[in-house]
């Protein structure tokens, strides 16, 4: 019976070193998927802006016009597309659950909003033709 009790408090002081190295793996994984998903809606919502920006300014020019985007084709090693529509602008990732939305500042009276990209294909281009504002 001697011989069995170091063996057995090495075999406990081993299994609670297994256990406090999972409980941190998962404390750290959990940590950094909150903080993916933080830089995630903050790089969504400068993107939103950015277009958002662009539509003002579209809505200020003339009957035809139009203006060349160029934005992030990745976000955090994510596609993401946005749709535009009369309910405004939204931003999905394509690869998580982050997605951003909003109006564009009552603009929804004087235009009709339409169109939807992904970010992916390079290139994008926002026109103005007559009362309708379209993203392609």
């Amino acid at each position: 019976m001697k011989g069995q009790s170091p063996i057995f408090e090495q075999v406990m002081l081993f299994s609670i070193g297994v256990a406090i190295f999972i409980a941190c793996l998962s404390i750290f994984n959990i940590y950094e998927a909150y903080f993916t998903d933080i830089m995630m809606e903050d790089q969504l919502n400068e993107v939103e802006g950015f277009i958002i920006s662009n539509i003002l300014r579209l809505s200020k020019k003339d009957e035809n016009f139009s203006i060349a985007l160029e934005i992030p084709s990745r976000i955090l090693n994510q596609i993401y597309e946005v749709n535009l529509s009369d309910n405004g602008i939204n931003i999905t990732s394509m690869g998580s659950t982050a997605y951003v939305e909003s109006g564009i500042y009552n603009l929804t009276e004087s235009f009709e909003f339409s169109g939807s990209i992904i970010s992916s294909h390079g290139k994008h281009i926002i026109y103005k033709k007559g009362n309708k504002i379209i993203i392609e």
